[in-house]
């Protein structure tokens, strides 16, 4: 099962997340599953007892007690926690971040994705961590004080790493703008209509059909259909698959369907198509 985090909790367990300050908060324990997660905020993860192996574009890092690591928004392999498990896990997006970025100028070169904190020698950062965990279901919250805990607990983490941490929050900021692209484009194969690209960003429809259009210049119906099409396409060119096969992987309800819409799109049927490029192929 592949879990697309905020939006998973904000949308199946509401009362397992809360919302602060712009940003997301979760307190996360022991599951004997591994999981993948995407992510699509940036995020920061405490570990506060236990550990945790996570991978990451083909690199692993182990979290344990008194670790946590800053990710950038992208797709992630959380593997099965290890023994008894706590971890204080907030998400956020490139507005909370900018406040981190201000001391930096510039990017420097092959900043990560990841960034690991060694904390366990942080008597501030971990009470403070331990602090929000033990009030998150103290509630009502106050919301004021609680985003100033969170954002002391940021501050209190970067100081052990500024450099990298600053190079860091100014990467996520530079790049914050192509952000609402690279949600979209990294999960297309779980997108079957415009609402879910809506709920996919955490926006309201009106707030995200704005934002698209000015994004994108096209209204999203048409941009997910010509983003279906092109992969079509590119499954008719494997060969590998059926013509049904193909429609039911590119979120078509019956084959009939997906024929109109391909034919509209590309003046022959994705039999023809890919009939034409074998004779291409053989001929080359």
């Amino acid at each position: 099962m592949t879990v697309v985090v905020p939006n998973y909790f904000l949308q199946e367990k509401p009362q397992a997340i809360h919302s602060v300050g712009g940003t997301y908060i979760k307190r996360a324990g022991s599951s004997t599953k591994s999981h993948k997660v995407r992510n699509t905020m940036h995020g920061l993860l405490v570990v506060l007892e236990g550990s945790k192996a996570v991978e990451s574009s083909g690199s692993k890092i182990e979290l344990s007690a008194g670790e946590a690591a800053f990710f950038m928004q992208g797709n992630y392999f959380i593997s099965r926690n290890n023994g008894s498990y706590r971890a204080l896990s907030i998400y956020f997006d490139e507005s909370f971040a900018s406040r981190f970025a201000l001391l930096s100028q510039t990017d420097g070169p092959d900043i990560e994705n990841v960034l690991e904190i060694d904390c366990a020698d942080s008597r501030s950062a971990l009470a403070l961590a331990e602090t929000i965990w033990a009030e998150i279901d103290i509630g009502p919250l106050n919301e004021e004080l609680f985003k100033s805990r969170i954002e002391t607990l940021f501050w209190e983490l970067l100081a052990l790493r500024p450099k990298e941490g600053r190079l860091f929050f100014k990467h996520i900021v530079n790049h914050g703008e192509r952000r609402f692209r690279k949600v979209l484009l990294e999960n297309l194969d779980i997108i079957e209509s415009v609402a879910d690209m809506s709920r996919l960003l955490c926006m309201s429809p009106a707030h995200f059909h704005r934002r698209f259009k000015d994004e994108f210049r096209i209204s999203p119906k048409r941009w997910l259909d010509a983003k279906r099409l092109e992969k079509a396409a590119s499954l008719l060119t494997g060969g590998e698959m059926s013509v049904a096969q193909v429609a039911a992987e590119c979120g078509y309800s019956t084959p009939s369907a997906f024929i109109s819409a391909f034919k509209k799109e590309y003046k022959t049927t994705p039999k023809r198509f890919r009939g034409a490029l074998m004779m291409e192929n053989r001929h080359f």
